[in-house]
């Protein structure tokens, strides 16, 4: 299984990210094939080392690694992309 953590840093302005959130990133993922569970945290994230810099983290999980970079490629040029980061577990 593949986990895919999209990470929002609280620079990112607030009404483009629910509006990418909500018309492109998230219906995206939810139509994916294999797709396992998906989780989104805002607020009060906290890790170990205190808070983190991210305003919001959506939590993909997926059974293959081609639908992991299907859903990068396809989400690449919205919101601008330097803004926000993509780790894959």
């Amino acid at each position: 299984m593949i986990t895919v953590l999209y990470q929002f840093p609280k620079s990112v302005d607030q009404q483009a990210l629910d509006e990418f959130l909500t018309t492109s990133l998230l219906p995206g993922i939810k139509q994916a094939e294999g797709l396992q569970s998906l989780q989104m945290n805002a607020d009060n994230l906290m890790s170990a080392g205190g808070p983190p810099p991210f305003s919001m983290v959506v939590q993909a999980s997926l059974l293959h690694w081609r639908l992991c970079s299907d859903m990068y490629s396809r989400h690449q040029g919205s919101l601008r992309k330097s803004s926000w980061k993509v780790l894959i577990l």
